[in-house]
């Protein structure tokens, strides 16, 4: 185990080749303005050793005449921490750098701070040979090298570039997912910035390469040509350029071959976008030029009631061909809605898709139509959603009551009352009239 600290202004260690970690455990500190020169350098340089530099604050500088590697040897593992305004420099044409060399090596260079920088005169490349190879470029701080690799050889490398003000300047072509089974991801988020000439994502046999680029002011542009899923020649590997709110990215042209895709939401500024894979919105994909379609390009869409993702192509025209493909979730949908798959400000030109196939819930139908410049999905018939059944609650059987028997009263005796006897009253006598004389008939003769 071993530990320099070179602190201080005007504190400086200058010499040959420099290895933080050599079949051992090593810790170089730069810190407070001291300086360190070499000839070449690496950190983790033995197998199985651990290197750890750290170049850290205003004036502390570490420079190599030639390369450095982080992560040199098998499981060897390096790290390097360049933070606060410290600087790291690099060699000269043809002393490329690398960060994860051998097979189960694993390095690591982490870039932050405003003022923080790491300039490489020749290439830089993750997992050269098989390894992991780290890159991280964080608040503000600066890397710029010449060509550059990440993900080859069977390794995995990984560059994120995050916050407004960090940038990472390449002087040549960017490739990501490179030769012979290398995995790459480039994450640009949050304000980040990246510059390179082309950009190749998966241009490697058996590689795979992702680029992320998320958020308003996160950048990727190039000065070249991008291409998705191969090279200039054609198809090659899986690659996939993905936009997260509003990334952009920007290029003379775009192409996505058929092992490529293009998804998301975002801008892309280019003359050209040509689709021989798969073009997926998710809300908005903005196309500053042409768009164009080969007979085996799918443009996939998702519709819900209240949204659908649409390609808009702000500045040029569409050429269609191929296949769209519609899936409809959710609903219920609204018979008559119309949603606005694809609009070009240029025209169709008369052009529509070969295939259109529509996947929607039971009972929805919809047609797809084109005018002059739009592609529109309209809905036909709603159709009635099935509910998810609710499950019927348990009942907990509620106990009988125990009923109280009612008591049947005893009849009560009625007594026998024995009449009194009552004197029978006089009846008061009935008037009876005087009898009226009758006069007495005169005497017969």
């Amino acid at each position: 185990m071993g530990t320099l600290s070179v602190s201080g202004t005007g504190t400086l260690l200058d010499g040959g080749a420099l290895n933080v970690g050599e079949n051992g455990t090593g810790t170089l500190n730069i810190t407070k303005g001291g300086t360190v020169s070499d000839s070449d350098a690496t950190v983790g340089s033995g197998s199985g050793s651990t290197g750890t530099a750290l170049v850290d604050g205003p004036g502390s500088t570490w420079s190599h005449d030639g390369a450095i590697t982080v992560g040199g040897d098998v499981n060897g593992t390096g790290t390097v921490t360049i933070s606060n305004g410290g600087t790291m420099s690099t060699g000269g044409a043809g002393a490329g750098s690398t960060i994860g060399h051998n097979p189960s090596s694993t390095g690591t260079v982490n870039v932050s701070g405003a003022g923080s920088t790491w300039t490489n005169k020749a290439s830089l490349t993750l997992s050269d040979a098989g390894g992991d190879g780290v890159l991280n470029i964080t608040g503000g701080a600066v890397v710029s090298n010449s060509d550059s690799a990440v993900g080859a050889f069977n390794g995995h490398g990984t560059v994120t570039v995050d916050g407004i003000g960090s940038t990472w300047t390449i002087n040549g072509d960017l490739s990501v997912g490179d030769v012979s089974g290398g995995v790459g991801t480039l994450t640009v988020n949050q304000g980040g910035q990246v510059t390179s000439t082309n950009g190749f994502i998966g241009d490697g046999l058996g590689s795979s390469g992702t680029v992320e680029v998320a958020g308003g002011n996160a950048t990727w542009n190039n000065s070249g040509n991008v291409y998705v899923g191969g090279n200039s020649t054609g198809a090659v590997s899986a690659g996939d350029l993905h936009l997260f709110n509003n990334g952009n990215v920007g290029a003379a042209a775009v192409t996505v071959w058929t092992t490529g895709r293009l998804t998301g939401k975002g801008f892309v500024q280019a003359a050209l976008v040509t689709n021989h894979g798969t073009l997926t919105p998710d809300s908005i994909i903005s196309i500053s030029g042409d768009l164009t379609f080969d007979s085996a390009a799918i443009m996939s869409d998702t519709v819900m009631p209240d949204a659908a993702g649409t390609v808009t192509i702000t500045g040029g025209t569409a050429g269609l061909d191929g296949n769209l493909n519609v899936t409809l979730t959710g609903g219920p949908f609204i018979v008559g809605m119309q949603y606005t798959l694809l609009t070009a400000s240029g025209g169709l030109n008369g052009t529509t898709f070969s295939n259109v196939s529509i996947t929607a819930p039971a009972g929805v139908t919809a047609q797809v139509t084109y005018d002059i410049k739009d592609v529109v999905l309209t809905i036909l018939s709603g159709g009635t959603p099935t509910p998810t059944p609710t499950a019927s609650p348990t009942v907990s059987p509620t106990a009988s009551p125990t009923v109280t028997p009612t008591v049947t009263p005893t009849p009560t005796a009625t007594a026998t009352t024995t009449p009194s006897a009552t004197p029978r009253q006089t009846p008061t006598p009935r008037f009876v009239p005087t009898p009226r004389p009758r006069p007495t008939p005169p005497p017969r003769p």
